[in-house]
């Protein structure tokens, strides 16, 4: 009764302390007996929203902490009074005053005047301004404005009040409150004559629509345009103003408006993935980790949750697709996965791009350049690319349910199939780790770079076995992907393929194996297909 009925519980607990109970009463009382010592927080908490909210619920004078039953319901304007008396803090009684205001149409005079002359009285002295002073100006202002009959002296006007503090942004700050926040800049625009060097000043650290609108429709003064200002401003500090960087790029800054600018639209997408770095680097540190964690979340989705940048790839040019790999292969924060897409899709695009470095263009094949690369054949790549997807997106989540299941039936130790469950999940994880690690730094080798003049990558070599009465074998030499024992088709990295690796037409290629010796003489080298 007492969790289904907390106001039923509050009623017999007060009536049973002499119509004056405390928290400290009731908590004695419930727990632990009634109560888990777990469940009283959150039970108090709703206890005394109940209270706040029933009209048979009052305080006493002075005391907000002790509650009585009221022998007639108490108004809203008593309730109101009384709790406005008894703070003795300025945030609370100004957030009484504030929710007095939005939720009253028809308000008590009375209560208004006492709520008024105490806000005034922070409003006639202008030797110690701060964030108090000007929350109550604007709050009376709010009152003078929705109800006409009040008569409020202002001692001081808010330009008076700015003369008062040194910066109007350390004030901004500490306003809590979103709608008073608009009037403080409102009012900063009336009285500063250069409030737009100002709202772009507040912007590099707090972008809002309403300070971005109101500039854009006062952007051009003279031969200033202050938008123009602004986002370049953002554009050369965005690493130091990364949350507005970000929110003029994704609210505002497409591609035709950079463009009047002149700004050049694919450094902004180099930067946006810059973004994604630094936040990770500053979370592994623990530098504002809530708000990095939030900002790095919020570019990678801009730019690969509706496969924005896929589509920027495919009406770039060659030039930027080449940075943009060189650079994204090189971010650490930024996931395999993503990677990956970035490079498939440049792949597809520019085909003849060298998508890591210049060993790729076979004038250079040796076995130096190749043994510590992942190479592999366009084929091989999207079917690793499939396999990936497989893993992720139907073998995982099919384990996972395994898992729920055999939880389910309880005994996780006697449990086989949990077991068997958890073993595979492992197994899953772990391939999907080397997949996407794999995928990451896999090399697509395009056959048109492909020479015959020595055995490397994407050759096929006819060989004479020496000691097996020169019997004719010929062996493909491709990457692990692509390995084929059944077919003689062998991996470069394997022990017989690093052997032949640089090998030309006639030379020897000897070597010993698990105690068995092998000596081969290259007859022929052409380039295979894939």
């Amino acid at each position: 009764m007492v969790k289904n009925d907390p106001v039923w519980a509050l009623k017999i607990l007060i009536k049973s302390y002499n119509n004056k109970a405390k928290m400290k009463d009731f908590k004695i009382e419930l727990v632990p007996d009634v109560l888990k010592t777990s469940e009283w927080n959150s039970w108090w908490t709703n206890a005394k929203k109940l209270m706040k909210e029933d009209t048979t619920f009052g305080t006493v004078d002075d005391n907000n902490d002790t509650y009585e039953l009221r022998d007639k319901p108490i108004s809203v304007e008593e309730r109101t009074s009384n709790m406005f008396k008894a703070s003795k803090d300025f945030m609370q009684r100004f957030n009484i005053a504030y929710q007095y205001f939005n939720e009253t149409d028809d308000p008590d005079s009375d209560l208004l005047d006492s709520m008024a002359n105490y806000f005034t009285t922070y409003l006639k002295t202008t030797d110690n301004v701060n964030e108090q002073t000007f929350m109550s100006y604007l709050l009376l202002k709010q009152f003078q404005k929705k109800y006409n009959f009040m008569n409020i002296q202002f001692t001081n006007d808010f330009k008076i009040l700015l003369k008062g503090i040194e910066d109007p942004l350390e004030i901004y700050e500490k306003i809590t409150l979103g709608d008073l926040k608009k009037d403080f800049l409102l009012n900063l625009k009336n009285s500063n004559d250069s409030w737009q060097e100002t709202y772009i000043r507040f912007f590099h650290i707090y972008p809002s629509e309403y300070i971005f609108k109101e500039l854009l429709l006062n952007s051009k003064q003279g031969d200033k345009d202050y938008i123009e200002k602004l986002v370049k401003d953002l554009i050369a500090t965005y690493k130091e103003n990364r949350e507005a960087f970000f929110w003029i790029v994704s609210k505002e800054l497409n591609e035709d408006l950079a463009k009047k600018m002149d700004i050049i639209y694919d450094n902004i997408i180099l930067s946006l993935l810059h973004l994604i770095e630094i936040t990770g680097k500053d979370v592994s540190i623990k530098k504002e980790m809530t708000k990095n964690k939030k900002l790095g979340s919020q570019v990678k989705d801009y730019l690969f949750k509706n496969n924005y940048l896929e589509k920027y790839i495919e009406k770039s040019d060659e030039n930027f697709c080449k940075r943009l790999y060189n650079i994204s292969n090189e971010l650490i924060s930024l996931d395999g996965n993503l990677k990956i897409k970035i490079r498939t899709k440049i792949s597809e695009r520019f085909p003849e791009i060298d998508v890591d470095n210049q060993s790729l263009t076979y004038s250079e094949g040796k076995k130096s350049s190749i043994m510590d690369k992942l190479l592999t054949t366009k084929e091989s790549y999207y079917r690793m690319q499939r396999e990936l997807h497989n893993i992720s997106e139907v073998q995982i989540p099919e384990n996972s349910k395994d898992i729920g299941e055999a939880m389910e039936r309880g005994d996780l130790k006697e449990n086989s199939e949990f077991k068997a469950a958890k073993e595979k999940q492992e197994i899953l994880r772990n391939k999907l780790t080397k997949l996407h690690n794999d995928l990451t730094k896999a090399i697509i080798v395009d056959r048109k770079e492909i020479k015959s003049d020595f055995v490397t990558f994407g050759t096929k070599v006819s060989l004479i076995d020496k000691l097996d009465n020169n019997n004719p074998i010929t062996y493909t030499i491709l990457g692990p992907w692509e390995s084929d024992t059944e077919k003689n088709i062998i991996s470069y990295q394997s022990p017989l393929g690093s052997k032949m690796l640089d090998k030309k037409v006639k030379e020897d290629v000897s070597f010993t194996l698990n105690d068995k010796e092998y000596h081969y003489v290259i007859k022929k080298i052409e380039v295979t297909d894939f």
